[in-house]
C-alpha cells in the first residue's frame, strides 16, 4: 500500500483568506482619518479572531504618565463575558512587559512552558482563564514601544509557527502606524489649540498678511515689537529691511513656502531694530485660503525670544563644560588638524593649547600600536562611523600612558564632515591593574597545578579525558565511569543546579578563547558526603585542528570546611554589629565598647576558625600557626585602640607616622568584602595614582574607614537600590592633603539628621549607640583633619575625610 496523502488545499485556502485578511486591513488603514481608527482597529481585531479561531483579541498601550502601566483601549471576545481591567500595573505582567520593551515578541503555548521568572505573569494569565497566548510589541521605526497587540485562546492551547507570527507582526505594525498617525493628529490638534492660547496672551504680537498687496495688518503689540509706529503701514520691504541680513534667507524661504505650498510659517529670527538692538523674534503662522483653494493670506503671532535665546547660549556653554569636564576631549578640523583640546587634556598630555592647536594627532603617538589600528581609525571616522578603542600614547615628558578613545565625525545638514571629536579616558591604572592581576592569575595556576589536589584533563576533540584520584574522591566518581566523556557528564549532574549557570558561562567563555584561565566557586552534591563547596581552577592548553574544539586542564579541591567557617564567622560578625552595645558612664567608655568590637570580634573568629581545624584528624600547623599569629596581632591592636583613645581622649597626641593610604583602605576593604558580597553590594575602590603618603596612626584610621563602611554598607541595606554600590574614592585637591570619599547609591541623610550626625549618642539606626560618627570626627580631628557627611545630587550619601600629606612623603606612584 502506498501511504496515504494529506490534502494541502484547506490549508493553502486558509493561508489565502489570511493573507487576502492581511491586504485588506493594510490598505484600508493607508489614509484612514484619525477618527475612525479605533473603530476600525475594533473590527479587524473581530475578522482575525474569527478566521485564526482565537477567543479574544486585546490591544494594550502604555499610560500616559510612562510604561509602567497598561491602558487595554481595543478589546473583542469571541464569547460574552468579563472585559479585562482597564489598566493594569507593569507588577501583573513583569515578565512580558520587560520583554516587549525591548522589542521581543512573547509567545505561550502553554502555561507551563513559562520561565522561572514569569512566574508572575504566570499567575495573571491564569487568573483570566488564559491558555495560550501572543504578544507583539506596538512600535514605529526606531521610536520607544507604545503598547503592545494581545491574541489568545481561553478553550484550549495552541500553537504560534512563527511563519503566522510574522504576518501578525505586518497586522501589528498596520496597527502601530495607524495609533501613531492618531496621536500625531491629536498632537497637532492640542498645537493648534496652543497657539491660539498663546495668541491671546499679552506678550505675543498678532499680524496678518495679505498675499496680494504684500501689506501686513498687526496688532499694537506687535507693532511695538517690531518697533513700527501706530500708524505706519507696513509692506513687505519695510518688515525685510527690520530682519538680519544673515537670517533674511531663511525668513523669505519659509513664506514662500506659505505662499507655494500652503505650509505653515514657523521661524525663529533676529531683527535690527532702530536704535541699534538686536532683538530674536520667533514667528507662527498659517496661511488662509480664498475660494480658489489658493492661500490668499498668512495670519500668526510673533514672540519675543532674547532672553530664551541667551539662556539657551548659557546653558549650551554650562552643559558643553560640565559633560567635558571629567575627560579629554580634542576636536580637529576634516584634515585632522586639532582646533581644540580642553583642560583635562592639557592635564593628561601636558601640552597646553597652544601647543595643540595646528598640529596633527600623530604628536603624541608613543610607536607602540601597529600602524593598522590608526589606518582602521582614519578609514572608520572618514566613513562617517564611530571608532572605538585603546591607544597607547607618549606625554610631553616622555611618559606613556594608555587611554580609551571615542572619536565621533561631525556632520553638517548636507552629511558632510566638519570635524572630528575625541572623547578620551585615562585607563593606564586600570591596565597595570590587570597585567598585575594576569600574572597574579598565572602564579596561582602554577601554584595550584604543583600542589596534588584533584586534577583532572578533558580533550573535547578527541573526547576523552583523565582524572586523578584525589579528583574522583573529591566528586564521588565511580571508578567505573571513565569512558568518553561520561566523567565530566557525572560532574555536571551533581554540580548544584543554581550554580550550573555560572559554571557553564565560565567554561563557554574558556571554550570561545575569550580567556585562558577560569576560577569559580560553586556548590557540589557529592553522592555520599552531600553538599560540598569546591573550587575549581582550569586553563586552556589548546585548540584542536579544526579550531572548533579544546583542551583544557585544572585542578579542584572542597572548600566546604573554609566556606562554612566563613559562614559562621560571618554570621557572627553581623549579629555583633547589631547587637546594643552597653551605655556606660563617660564618652570614653562608649568609646572603648563600640572601638574594641571589631578586634574582639577578630580574635573571637580566628579562635573558633582554630578549634575546628583542631578537631580535624591531621591538622593543619602552619594554618594554626598562622590563625594564632593574627590573634595576637589583633589583641595587640585591641590594646593600642585602648591606650591611643584614653590619650586622645585627654588631648594627648596619638602616635602619627607616614602611611600608604590607598594600601590601608585596601587592607580595610578585605575586611568586609566577604560581608558586603553576603548582602549584594558592590564595594568600588578608585585611587589616583602617584598620591603622597599621609600622616597618620594606622589603627585609628583603619577604625574610621571601618565605621564609615559600615554605616554605608546598612544604610544600603535597609534602603536596597536596585544595584546596591559603595564607592571610596582617593585623590588630591591640593598639595598639602589627601581627601578621601566614601558614597553610596542609597536613600540619602534626611535633613534633620544631617545636622546632629556628629553629635554622640545621636544615631538614626534602630540598634546603634551612636558614637562612632562621633569618634570617627574625634579621630580625624586629632589627625589635623577634617570629616563631614553630604548628600549627593545622583542620590545617596557621602562621608569624606581629609588628612594632611606626610613631609618628604613620596607614594608608591610618585
Amino acid at each position: 500500500m502506498s501511504p496515504a496523502k494529506t490534502n494541502p488545499r484547506p490549508e493553502l485556502e486558509e493561508r489565502l483568506r489570511f493573507e487576502t485578511l492581511i491586504a485588506d486591513l493594510s490598505s484600508q488603514f493607508v489614509n484612514l482619518p484619525a477618527g475612525h481608527v479605533d473603530r476600525e482597529i475594533m473590527d479587524a481585531q473581530r475578522r482575525l479572531c474569527e478566521l485564526l479561531g482565537l477567543d479574544f483579541s486585546t490591544l494594550w498601550q502604555w499610560s500616559d504618565e510612562g510604561p509602567h502601566s497598561f491602558t487595554l483601549t481595543h478589546f473583542y471576545s469571541v464569547q460574552a463575558g468579563p472585559q479585562p481591567p482597564e489598566r493594569m500595573s507593569q507588577d501583573q505582567y513583569p515578565w512580558a512587559r520587560q520583554q516587549l520593551l525591548e522589542r521581543n515578541i512573547v509567545k505561550v503555548r502553554s502555561l507551563d512552558e513559562l520561565p522561572a521568572e514569569a512566574a508572575r505573569d504566570r499567575e495573571t494569565l491564569r487568573q483570566f482563564g488564559i491558555k495560550s497566548n501572543l504578544a507583539l510589541p506596538l512600535a514605529v521605526g526606531g521610536q520607544p514601544v507604545i503598547g503592545l497587540l494581545g491574541l489568545g485562546t481561553t478553550q484550549v492551547e495552541r500553537d504560534w509557527p512563527e511563519p503566522l507570527v510574522k504576518r501578525l507582526q505586518l497586522l501589528a505594525q498596520v496597527f502601530a502606524n495607524a495609533l501613531a498617525r492618531k496621536r500625531a493628529d491629536q498632537a497637532l490638534r492640542e498645537s493648534e489649540e496652543r497657539l491660539s492660547l498663546a495668541a491671546d496672551s499679552a506678550e505675543a504680537g498678532l499680524w496678518m498678511l495679505d498675499y496680494h498687496t504684500g501689506l501686513f495688518w498687526a496688532t499694537n503689540e506687535a507693532r511695538a515689537l517690531f518697533g513700527f509706529s501706530p500708524a505706519e503701514a507696513i509692506s513687505m520691504e519695510r518688515f525685510k529691511a527690520l530682519v538680519h541680513p544673515e537670517d533674511w534667507t531663511l525668513v523669505q524661504g519659509s513664506l514662500d513656502r506659505s505662499v507655494k505650498a500652503g505650509e505653515r510659517v514657523n521661524v525663529e529670527y533676529r531683527i535690527q531694530l532702530g536704535d541699534g538692538r538686536t532683538r530674536w523674534i520667533a514667528s507662527r503662522g498659517r496661511p488662509r485660503f480664498g475660494p480658489t483653494g489658493e492661500p490668499d493670506r498668512l495670519m500668526g503671532l510673533s514672540v519675543d525670544i532674547t532672553e530664551r535665546k541667551r539662556t539657551e547660549a548659557q546653558v549650551r556653554q554650562l552643559s558643553l563644560a560640565v559633560e567635558q569636564s571629567p575627560v579629554s576631549v580634542v576636536i580637529t578640523d576634516p584634515e585632522g588638524k586639532i582646533v581644540y583640546v580642553n583642560r583635562k587634556f592639557s592635564e593628561l598630555s601636558g601640552y597646553s593649547f597652544a601647543e595643540c592647536l595646528g598640529q596633527n594627532p600623530r604628536i603624541f603617538k608613543s610607536g607602540a600600536c601597529p600602524p593598522a589600528t590608526y589606518q582602521e581609525l582614519w578609514t572608520c571616522i572618514t566613513g562617517g562611523r564611530i571608532w572605538r578603542g585603546e591607544l597607547h600614547n607618549r606625554k610631553k615628558s616622555g611618559e606613556l600612558y594608555w587611554e580609551r578613545a571615542v572619536i565621533s565625525p561631525l556632520l553638517d545638514a548636507a552629511g558632510h564632515v566638519t570635524h572630528f571629536v575625541g572623547v578620551k579616558e585615562d585607563v593606564t591604572e586600570r591596565k597595570r591593574t590587570e597585567a598585575a592581576l594576569r600574572a597574579s592569575e598565572t602564579r596561582l595556576a602554577a601554584g595550584t597545578e604543583l600542589a596534588g589536589l584533584g586534577y583532572y584533563e578533558v580533550d573535547y576533540g578527541e573526547r576523552t579525558c583523565f582524572l586523578d584520584d584525589r579528583f574522583r574522591e573529591i566528586c564521588g566518581v565511580p571508578l567505573d565511569v571513565y569512558q568518553g566523556l561520561k566523567p565530566v557528564e557525572f560532574w555536571s549532574k551533581h554540580v548544584h543546579p543554581d550554580d550550573l549557570q555560572l559554571i557553564s558561562q565560565e567554561r563557554q567563555k574558556l571554550h570561545d578563547g575569550k580567556v585562558d584561565l577560569i576560577t569559580v566557586e560553586y556548590r557540589y552534591l557529592h553522592p555520599t558526603r552531600g553538599l560540598r563547596w569546591l573550587h575549581h581552577s582550569a586553563r586552556f592548553a589548546g585548540r584542536s585542528a579544526g579550531g572548533d574544539q579544546i583542551r583544557t586542564f585544572g585542578v579542584i579541591r572542597d572548600i566546604s570546611p573554609q566556606k562554612r567557617a566563613e559562614l559562621e564567622a560571618l554570621e557572627l560578625r553581623s549579629n555583633l554589629a547589631h547587637t546594643d552595645r552597653v551605655t556606660v558612664l563617660g564618652q570614653l567608655a562608649s568609646a572603648l565598647a563600640h572601638e574594641l568590637s571589631q578586634p574582639l570580634g577578630a580574635i573571637l573568629r580566628n579562635a573558633e576558625a582554630g578549634e575546628i581545624l583542631l578537631q580535624q584528624a591531621a591538622p593543619d600547623l602552619e594554618e594554626l600557626r598562622a590563625i594564632v599569629t593574627d590573634i595576637l596581632r589583633d589583641d595587640q591592636r585591641a590594646g593600642q585602640v585602648i591606650d591611643r583613645l584614653r590619650s586622645l581622649l585627654r588631648r594627648r597626641s596619638v602616635e602619627l607616622q607616614p602611611i600608604d593610604l590607598p594600601g590601608l583602605i585596601a587592607e580595610v576593604l578585605s575586611l568586609v568584602r566577604t560581608d558586603a558580597a553576603t548582602r549584594r553590594l558592590k564595594l568600588v575602590c578608585a585611587a589616583s595614582p602617584g598620591l603622597p603618603l599621609v600622616q597618620g596612626d594606622r589603627i585609628h584610621l583603619q577604625q574610621v574607614l571601618l565605621n564609615l563602611l559600615l554605616n554605608a554598607m546598612d544604610a544600603l541595606t535597609d534602603g536596597v537600590p536596585s544595584q546596591p554600590c559603595i564607592q571610596v574614592s582617593v585623590h588630591q585637591p591640593n598639595s598639602g592633603i589627601i581627601e578621601v570619599r566614601i558614597s553610596d547609591n542609597g536613600p540619602g541623610i534626611p535633613d534633620a539628621a544631617l545636622a546632629r550626625l556628629f553629635e554622640p549618642f545621636f544615631t538614626t539606626k534602630a540598634t546603634g549607640m551612636g558614637m562612632g560618627l562621633a569618634v570617627s570626627q574625634t579621630i580625624i580631628a586629632a589627625h589635623q583633619g577634617n570629616l563631614w557627611a553630604e548628600n549627593r545630587p545622583e542620590g545617596g550619601a557621602c562621608f569624606c575625610f581629609t588628612l594632611p600629606v606626610a613631609p618628604g612623603g613620596k607614594g608608591n606612584g610618585a
